[in-house]
């Protein structure tokens, strides 16, 4: 099971070199301001077009410890697909090279008993989980990857679905293993101005500074947020509560407006 690159050189360099090149500027200890690795439970990066998002992604990757195993969960702009679907077999081609599935990982978490089901749709046309790959194997070349399009609406089963997950990486550790690294893919608001974007998106990065999925599920949906990733994230959270996270840190944030000059 090979998924092909399907929006290199629309959203991020297809050539070889310069997608090295471009990844490895962005994600250069530069450009997490020279500041002290850390070893988060998760990050949550954006996927729009590099020239967009690389700036906010690599100043993300940068500051964070990246280990050889990632869990990233991902939004499914195009097809919903299972509620909780994993890519579970095979690689993903990018510029850079394949980047492989850890199978037995996957294989844990769709018998972790929290809904997890395999299923390849929801992946093959949508560009969540792509754009971030050749960034995040600059960053570590040895990197495997569980896929998941989250698109579970109920909020009780993605806060059980984050317990299952916890417990997965939890065992993982306990066996002598590197605990994988959770990886959120999500923009935050679209389409309105720079100033409307700021204080939308500030109310839901508040929630998940403070590691309260409930309150981010519940202030996305009231204030009408247009953050395309929140399913995937307070699945991420409660899984990172389940394994004793205290708080969250914002390393970096900007809208397209700063990019395009339209604010």
């Amino acid at each position: 099971m090979i998924r092909q690159a399907i929006v290199a050189d629309m959203f991020y360099p297809a050539g070889r070199a310069r997608a090295a090149s471009e990844a490895a500027m962005l994600t250069s200890p530069l450009a997490g301001d020279g500041e002290a690795k850390i070893s988060p439970l998760m990050i949550m990066l954006p996927h729009a077009g590099w020239v967009y998002s690389g700036r906010v992604a690599g100043m993300v990757i940068a500051r964070a410890e990246i280990p050889k195993d990632l869990i990233i969960l991902g939004p499914c702009h195009r097809v919903r697909g299972k509620g909780l679907g994993v890519w579970d077999k095979g690689a993903w081609e990018t510029p850079l090279g394949a980047v492989f599935v850890n199978e037995k990982l996957a294989s844990d978490i769709i018998g972790s008993g929290g809904g997890f089901e395999a299923d390849y749709a929801p992946h093959e046309q949508d560009h969540c989980i792509e754009v971030l790959l050749p960034l995040l194997k600059i960053a570590q070349p040895e990197l495997k990857i569980v896929p998941i399009a989250v698109s579970e609406p109920d909020p009780a089963k993605l806060f059980a679905a984050g317990g299952a997950l916890a417990e997965v990486m939890r065992q993982c550790e306990a066996s002598g293993g590197e605990m994988p690294l959770l990886v959120v893919s999500s923009d935050m608001s679209h389409y309105i101005s720079h100033d409307a974007a700021c204080k939308q998106d500030a109310k839901a990065l508040e929630a998940m500074a403070g590691l309260r999925p409930e309150e981010l599920y519940r202030v996305v949906g009231e204030e009408n947020i247009s953050m395309c990733g929140v399913l995937p994230a307070t699945l991420a959270l409660q899984a990172c509560r389940n394994l004793g996270a205290s708080k969250g840190e914002l390393i970096s944030y900007a809208t397209s407006g700063q990019v395009s000059g339209d604010m």
